[in-house]
C-alpha cells in the first residue's frame, strides 16, 4: 500500500513542482554550458592577446601554453605530425632555384598564401633567417588561399615558385626543394580526449592504413602520432 501511495504521490504532483523540477534540471545544463562556454573565450582572449603581443618576435609558430596563460584550463594538446614544408618549382627546376632568396631575383613570380597562413608564418620567419623580407617577393597575382591552390599556379606555369608541402609537389609532379620540418598538433579538451569519437580517431592513427596513406603522400612524419605534448 505505502508503494502505491507513493508511487501515486509522484504520478499526481502539482504542475508547480513539474514546473520547478523542470527549472532546475535546465538550469544545470545552462550553468555548465556558461561554465564551459566561458572556458573556451577566456582560452580565445587570451591566445589572440599572446598572437598580438608576441607573435612577430616568436621563433614558432605554436604559442607558449604557459605564456598564454592557460594553466588553469582543462586543455591538452596531442601531436598529430611532423610535415616537410618547402619551396615548390617547376620541374627540372629550370631557373635553377637553391634558396628562398634565388626567388627574390629579377621578376620572378611567387605564388603568395593570405597573411596568417601557417604556412605564410613559417615562410617569414625563413626569411629572415635568410636576411630578406616577403616584400621583395613578387606575388604572382592575387593570394592563394590554399597549399593546393600554390602547387596548381606553378603547374600551370602562372608562378616560377611557391611555399608549401611536399605532398602538394607530388600531386603535381613538381620539384620540391625542402626548407623546414614543423609539427602539427590537436589542442582540445581533456575530457573530449577520452571521449568515443576521439578514441576511434587515434585507434585509426595507430592502424596500417593511416601508415600507409602518411607515406603515399609523402612528406608526413607520423612516428609521435598521439603523444601528449601539453597537459594543463
Amino acid at each position: 500500500m505505502s508503494s502505491d501511495s507513493a508511487t501515486r504521490r509522484n504520478t499526481l504532483r502539482s504542475p508547480r513542482a513539474t514546473f520547478v523540477d523542470w527549472v532546475s534540471d535546465w538550469g544545470a545544463v545552462v550553468l555548465d554550458s556558461i561554465s564551459t562556454l566561458g572556458d573556451m573565450v577566456l582560452f580565445a582572449w587570451r591566445t589572440m592577446a599572446w598572437l598580438f603581443t608576441r607573435l612577430p618576435r616568436a621563433e614558432t609558430l605554436m604559442p607558449n601554453y604557459y605564456q598564454v596563460g592557460v594553466l588553469s584550463l582543462p586543455v591538452v594538446a596531442l601531436h598529430w605530425a611532423r610535415r616537410e614544408q618547402g619551396l615548390l618549382l617547376a620541374p627540372g627546376n629550370p631557373l635553377r632555384i637553391k634558396r628562398l632568396a634565388d626567388l627574390a631575383r629579377g621578376k620572378r613570380r611567387f605564388a603568395m598564401r593570405q597573411p596568417g597562413a601557417g604556412s605564410q608564418l613559417l615562410l617569414a620567419r625563413l626569411a629572415r633567417q635568410e636576411g630578406i623580407s616577403l616584400t621583395a617577393l613578387r606575388p604572382a597575382g592575387p593570394l592563394f588561399s590554399s597549399e593546393t591552390d600554390v602547387a596548381q599556379a606553378v603547374a600551370n606555369g602562372f608562378a616560377d615558385g611557391g611555399f608549401a608541402i611536399r605532398a602538394a609537389a607530388a600531386q603535381y609532379g613538381l620539384e620540391f626543394l625542402p626548407l623546414a620540418w614543423e609539427s602539427v598538433e590537436l589542442a582540445l579538451w581533456r575530457r573530449t580526449a577520452f571521449e568515443a569519437p576521439m578514441q576511434t580517431l587515434l585507434a585509426l592513427t595507430r592502424s596500417r592504413r593511416f601508415a600507409r596513406q602518411a607515406e603515399l603522400l609523402g612528406g608526413y612524419d607520423i612516428s609521435g602520432c598521439g603523444m601528449v605534448r601539453f597537459n594543463a
